[in-house]
């Protein structure tokens, strides 16, 4: 899960930056150059979200399997007995 947080950072100011710049070719947005600049940037930014949402959607899952086995574990008596000759 540190691994999906720090993502989910990295992809959250990559996507902030991408707006940033998008915003700021919006208000030059008189070529289809620099339109396309603009939509490639949001796209570009989403794009940067996809790993952090990938990781906090799916793969928490078998995380959480594996915890829930290892818990029960912890709460389980074992008892050794001497084997028999």
């Amino acid at each position: 899960m540190s691994r999906g947080r720090a993502s989910l950072m990295i992809g959250l100011a990559v996507l902030g930056l991408c707006f940033i710049g998008a915003d700021f070719l919006s208000g030059n947005a008189t070529s289809t150059l620099v339109q396309l600049s603009k939509e490639g940037l949001l796209v570009g930014g989403w794009v940067a979200m996809w790993r952090p949402m990938r990781i906090f959607l799916y793969e928490w899952w078998p995380i959480a399997r594996k915890c829930r086995i290892y818990r029960n574990l912890a709460r389980s008596t074992v008892q050794v007995v001497p084997a028999r000759s």
